[in-house]
């Protein structure tokens, strides 16, 4: 039977509160999953549902039914929690999980923002049913950080952790894979695979020096890094994961359920708009410095190896 720890990608990308609550709690509830022999993805369309049903309590201005809202979301993320556990204690990882998981939670975040400003517009706000507007410019710039922060702790995974369980994924191959599909045979996965398709290619757009930086190291070591460069890359980039893990999902909800709790949850949209997206542009420009810095490290170490066989032959 695997342990606990066994169902993480990796401890080093994993939060303090997914590790002492999340993973635990997920845990139990993917054994109780594994005997009953359900699917991951069944699991994960049950967590999308009840995070759905969550963001209708956040219609309300009362605090009660704002907990009950807060104490769903809360139920909701340990069976997203559970559903990755699932598929890797049982060997059912796939790519369709995978975006079914993030699209997701796209949805249950999508459920509380549109509740939250239904009710704004609803009783007479000041900028009334303009807050939709102001609503999808945050939910983009959510999903922006999110696909960015997901793509660097991935990034992590496959570069600074010898051995790490990555899913990085080049936007090429996806699009290759989405191209296979019909639409007469297979609507609703290549459905699924089109909006992976964007997802992959955000990435690749605001990442490129870290595009140069990965064909440059896959061209020179293959699957086969050096220590040294593992090393380094863990060491420059390790300190950036707390500001990715805030641009996820629990330092994102916690923001949010303090402007509920005090009753002005619109607000956080502002700080979604100012704090998070100025947090992403200070971390994405550090993460592109350090990704030049590999890039000549690698081609330094390239240029040895090649003066070092001139002098041999």
């Amino acid at each position: 039977m695997s342990t606990v720890a066994e169902t993480y990608k990796a401890r080093d990308v994993e939060e303090v509160i997914d590790i002492w609550f999340y993973r635990r709690v997920g845990y139990r509830l993917a054994l109780a999953a594994k005997y009953l022999k359900l699917k991951p993805n069944l699991i994960t369309v049950i967590g999308i549902t009840i995070g759905v049903i969550a963001g209708h309590f956040f219609f309300y201005n009362t605090l009660a039914l704002n907990a009950i809202g807060m104490g769903l979301w809360v139920i909701s993320n340990i069976f997203d929690s559970a559903d990755g556990q699932l598929a890797r204690m049982t060997g059912q990882t796939s790519q369709l999980g995978r975006i079914l998981d993030g699209l997701g939670g796209s949805v249950v975040f999508a459920s509380m923002y549109f509740h939250i400003s239904f009710h704004y517009a609803l009783n007479d706000g000041v900028i009334g049913w303009w807050i939709f507007i102001v609503a999808l410019a945050a939910g983009a710039s959510h999903s922006l950080q999110s696909a960015m922060a997901d793509y660097y702790r991935n990034a992590f995974l496959r570069f600074g952790v010898k051995g790490g369980k990555s899913e990085l994924e080049r936007a090429s191959a996806v699009i290759e894979r989405y191209n296979q599909l019909t639409w007469r045979r297979n609507f609703f996965t290549k459905l699924f695979y089109k909006v992976y398709v964007n997802h992959t290619v955000q990435q690749e757009t605001f990442s490129p020096k870290f595009q140069l930086m990965r064909d440059t190291l896959e061209v020179r070591y293959g699957n086969k890094l050096p220590d040294a460069i593992v090393s380094r890359y863990r060491s420059l980039n390790r300190p950036l994961l707390k500001y990715y893990n805030y641009l996820t999902i629990n330092g994102r909800v916690l923001t949010l359920f303090a402007f509920v709790a005090i009753g002005y949850p619109t607000l956080f949209f502002i700080v979604e708009l100012t704090l998070m997206n100025l947090t992403l542009w200070a971390v994405l420009r550090k993460q592109e410095k350090n990704n030049q810095e590999i890039t000549r490290m690698a081609e330094l170490e390239g240029d040895k190896t090649f003066s070092l066989s001139e002098a041999v032959a």
